[in-house]
Order: structure tokens, then C-alpha cells, then sequence
């Protein structure tokens, strides 16, 4: 049995294994050690590090050269150009690698994210691995991040992510967590195509209606 690492509600672990979580934050985490060398997130943690840092020699660099600059006695036509272009490079330079530090950060962010969504989807009883694919295409769209955690938007309030997909999984979800029957749902219709835009304005319960009929065109639509 694997063990989750995170869960709202203490109560959901095994009584054998409640020792080994620890509250944070509202939830229970699991403590491992070792998570931070983890291949995916020890990369793009050094990646992000080597980033701030050369963001932060950048910065240095910049007053550095402008406190220098700025101390010229009676600075010229030259110096005063000098300086502008120096400002420019330096300040393009910078935002660059902010830039990059940003693109990192969402991916540990994303790989954080969507490694919780995984979880809640298999604990909600969606065991089919397409259709576990599909719960997730309608789902993620809905993620959003509060004081770090992740959470839905409902008409109730925000919802953590694991509540928010076991209820989903018992209404708009249900029939990913049934075993599909027989010959499937049955193709589409008269062979017609759905564009991007009809795809936008369906629910749940239509997209997964079109996963369980037309998969390849689900796939598409939603890629």
C-alpha cells in the first residue's frame, strides 16, 4: 500500500502509519527523508538556485558599475552615454534570468501540483489509466494556489484539492470511477466534429460522455 504525502483529514491513514505524518499548514504531511533528491525536483531546485544566484551577481554587477560611473568628477557627453548603455545591457541582462527563474519556479510548482491532483484522482477510485488521464485534463484547468496550497473555487467557498475531487468523483466524475460497460458508450454520432470552441462550453459530464464515445477526438480537443 503506498502512502500519500500529504492528506486533509489524519483519519484517512492507515492507524499503523499516523505516526509518521506530521500537521502543517492545516494538513498532515508525511515526513521522508530524501524527498529533495528526488531526480525531477533535485534538478530543477539546482536549476532554480543557479538561476537566483547569477540573478543576484547581475544585480551586483549593475551598482557596481553605475556606483562607479556615478563618481566620475564632471562626467561628459561620453560617460553619460556610457552609463545609459551600460544600464540597458545589465538591466536586459537581469531580465533575462529572471525570466528563466520564473519558468522554474512554476515547474517545481507544476511538478508539486500535479503530483497532489494524481493522488486525489487514484484515492477518489478512478483506477483506469485513461480515464484517470481524462479526470485530470477537466480538473487542472480548475487548480488554483492559495498561502501555498492548492485549492477549487466553488460556490461554497474555496475547497482543498482532495475534498473538491472525491466530490467530484461521486457526481460530475462518477462514471470515470464505474467500470465502463461492455462495448464502451457507443462512437459518435453521424460522425460529427466538435471544434475547439463547443468543446470550451461543455460541462463535465458532456466531456466525459465524448472520452467514453470518441477518445481520440477528447484527446485532441483537449491537447
Amino acid at each position: 500500500m503506498a502512502l500519500k504525502i500529504t492528506v486533509e483529514d489524519i483519519n484517512d491513514v492507515d492507524e499503523a502509519f499516523r505516526e509518521l505524518y506530521t500537521e502543517k499548514d492545516g494538513a498532515f504531511v508525511l515526513d521522508v527523508e530524501g524527498v529533495d533528491n528526488h531526480p525531477d525536483v533535485a534538478n530543477l531546485r539546482n536549476a532554480y538556485n543557479a538561476e537566483k544566484t547569477k540573478r543576484q551577481d547581475q544585480g551586483d554587477k549593475l551598482r557596481d558599475a553605475l556606483e562607479k560611473l556615478e563618481a566620475k568628477p564632471k562626467p561628459t557627453v561620453k560617460d553619460d552615454a556610457e552609463m545609459i548603455r551600460l544600464r540597458e545591457a545589465l538591466e536586459a541582462e537581469r531580465d533575462e534570468w529572471k525570466t528563466k527563474a520564473g519558468d522554474l519556479e512554476k515547474r517545481v510548482y507544476g511538478l508539486t501540483v500535479e503530483s497532489q491532483l494524481d493522488d486525489a484522482i487514484r484515492a477518489a477510485g478512478i483506477n483506469e489509466v485513461a480515464f484517470q488521464k481524462a479526470a485530470k485534463v477537466l480538473l487542472k484547468e480548475g487548480v488554483k494556489v492559495v498561502d501555498g496550497k492548492p485549492i477549487f473555487d466553488t460556490d461554497m467557498g474555496p475547497v482543498g484539492l482532495s475534498d473538491y475531487v472525491k466530490r467530484w468523483a461521486s457526481s460530475d466524475g462518477a462514471a470515470f470511477v464505474s467500470k465502463p460497460a461492455g462495448g464502451g458508450a457507443g462512437g459518435s454520432k453521424g460522425g460529427a466534429k466538435l471544434s475547439r470552441d463547443q468543446f470550451a462550453q461543455m460541462g463535465d459530464r458532456e466531456r466525459i460522455k465524448l472520452f467514453k464515445s470518441d477518445p481520440e477526438t477528447f484527446r485532441q480537443l483537449s491537447g
